[in-house]
């Protein structure tokens, strides 16, 4: 085989890597927040924008190479990429101690540890050495082509699972509660243990089984840690049992606050069938009413900061 369809074959095998990690870290979007967030550096709108934002990117250079165009250019962002990964793999135990054994190179699909992830990253690294025998698509619309990948790209990542910020202004996604069922609710010698009717709360309902309440129980343990917020002002009630409860903090690795277990219809009733519920209480008083969705953080730290 010759160098030049050699360096064809490695030019499209990493086109198609980056495409596939873009795509796969996409359908698990809501993993890969997550991942991003613990890392304590953005808020969480930041994160959200910034996640789409490395998506797009590594899908579109994954584009890029495939067709070719831009072959210098293509060959410094390859180079600059996979340096730059690898530079925070080695790094990451270090400066953020993510205990995370998945480096979500692949989303939640293909699950490689810190490790693989790096052995991958030099692999590719040896290929995008070769790639320069491939030649190039000489087209004298290779800068326009550059941008509408950018845009396509950047554009389907923010339209398909935009951030929060912008589904929120195009959808109404309030949550309510109902009022005597959450008064019932509130009544259960249990809940009454929590303490809730004294300060300022953040009580959190969670389903034991539910995969967006794990994602927000992980968001609320990182703002905790990241603001030092008080442990204590906080509460989760659930539904479910203690099995899965157990289940529920071996998955989301996050510590249990004070808690309680509610049957599941009158946990229905209250949230009128939601879940997951971020709730901030004052003296008992309901506040505010998140869901993951709409859960804002800086109003959170706030409502606990002015206790």
């Amino acid at each position: 085989m010759s160098k030049k369809k050699i360096g064809l074959v490695f030019r499209i095998l990493l086109g198609l890597t980056f495409i596939a990690s873009a795509a796969l870290k996409y359908l698990s979007i809501g993993a890969t927040d997550i991942f991003l967030f613990e890392h304590k550096i953005l808020p969480w709108t930041l994160t959200q924008f910034a996640t789409r934002l490395l998506i797009a990117f590594e899908g579109g250079l994954g584009l890029m190479l495939i067709l070719g165009i831009k072959p210098r250019l293509t060959r410094i962002l390859t180079f600059l990429t996979l340096i730059l990964f690898t530079i925070y793999l080695l790094l990451k135990p270090l400066l953020f101690g993510n205990t995370s054994e998945n480096c979500h190179c692949f989303g939640t699909y293909i699950q490689l540890t810190h490790f693989q992830s790096i052995a991958k990253n030099v692999v590719m690294l040896l290929m995008a050495c070769m790639i320069g025998w491939a030649g190039a698509w000489k087209t004298r619309f290779a800068a326009l082509i550059m941008i509408i990948i950018a845009l396509l790209t950047t554009a389907t990542t923010f339209i398909i699972y935009p951030p929060d910020i912008i589904f929120t202004k195009i959808y109404n996604r309030e949550s309510t509660l109902d009022k005597e069922g959450f008064k019932a609710m509130m009544e259960l010698d249990d809940v009454k243990a929590l303490n809730l009717e004294n300060g300022k709360k953040v009580l959190c309902m969670y389903s034991t089984g539910c995969k967006y309440c794990k994602q927000t129980a992980i968001r609320v343990e990182v703002m905790i840690e990241k603001y030092g917020l008080d442990r204590t002002d906080f509460a989760t009630i659930f539904w479910g049992n203690d099995k899965n409860l157990a289940k529920f903090h071996t998955d989301t690795q996050t510590p249990e606050l004070a808690t309680t277990i509610v049957h599941p219809l009158i946990f229905l009733k209250a949230t009128k069938g939601k879940q997951p519920l971020i709730i901030l209480l004052d003296n008992g008083k309901i506040e505010e009413i998140y869901n993951s969705v709409t859960l804002n953080e800086s109003k959170l730290v706030q409502f606990i900061r002015n206790n």
